[in-house]
């Protein structure tokens, strides 16, 4: 009953959102970017941009980091990951631009693999 309540209100609610989006001419897009540090004991500083189809606005930014590290680094001066292994989102939430500066600092690690996702959300209307 439970689960037939909900799946029902999913339902609902997802084509709710469909024909807002038909009738209103709006719609959302995701634009996913993988960046691999290769050597993870050396510094970098990367620029992460898509680009966007006309009248498309970024309104978030997720950015997953996953790997293996022998030591802490840190990024973007504020950020910092554990010796281990990583799998973590160090960023999820509003974001209003089509690019992102990425600097890694590896501080005192010497190996180990390190991969970034960064997931960028918009949304588009037909104004």
């Amino acid at each position: 009953m439970i689960i037939a309540f909900i799946f029902g209100f999913y339902f609902r609610f997802t084509i709710i959102n469909f024909l807002t989006s038909v009738f209103l001419g709006q719609g959302f897009t995701r634009e996913s970017v993988l960046i691999d540090i290769k050597d993870v004991s050396k510094p970098s500083i990367d620029t992460i941009s898509i680009k966007l189809p006309e009248k498309t606005f970024i309104n978030k930014l997720e950015i997953e980091a996953k790997g293996e590290l022998s030591d802490t680094v840190i990024i973007n001066d504020d950020i910092v990951l554990l010796p281990g292994v990583v799998d973590t989102f160090i960023k999820n939430g509003d974001w209003y631009e089509p690019q992102y500066i990425l600097k890694y600092d590896p501080n005192v690690s010497t190996h180990g693999h390190l991969q970034f996702k960064f997931t960028f959300y918009g949304s588009w209307a037909n104004l």
